[in-house]
């Protein structure tokens, strides 16, 4: 199961628990990031970007690859959190 969690010092990360075992595993998120919005998508999380306070980001859809840790953009799109509600829906 894949989840956001914030940190009880205000740090975000997205978490990996095995059900069957109860292991656990964390990767921070870049300040300022909130990941509301997410989905699984050929074995990478798919992750919404609405705002950043960091203007070297940008509003759009990024993939978080839990293999290696690295979240990267994959479309530049304002409202791209829209399209995941979308595909939930289906």
């Amino acid at each position: 199961m894949m989840r956001f969690v914030l940190n009880d010092d205000g740090r975000r990360a997205i978490a990996r628990t095995n059900l069957t075992t109860g292991a656990s595993q964390a990767w921070p998120l870049p300040d300022y990031w909130w990941a509301g919005d997410m989905m699984m998508r050929n074995g990478k999380l798919v992750l919404t970007r609405r705002h950043s306070l960091d203007p070297g980001e940008t509003a759009g859809l990024y993939e978080f690859d839990p293999a290696t840790g690295q979240l990267t953009q994959i479309l530049a799109l304002p409202g791209a959190y829209l399209l995941l509600l979308g595909a939930a829906e289906q």
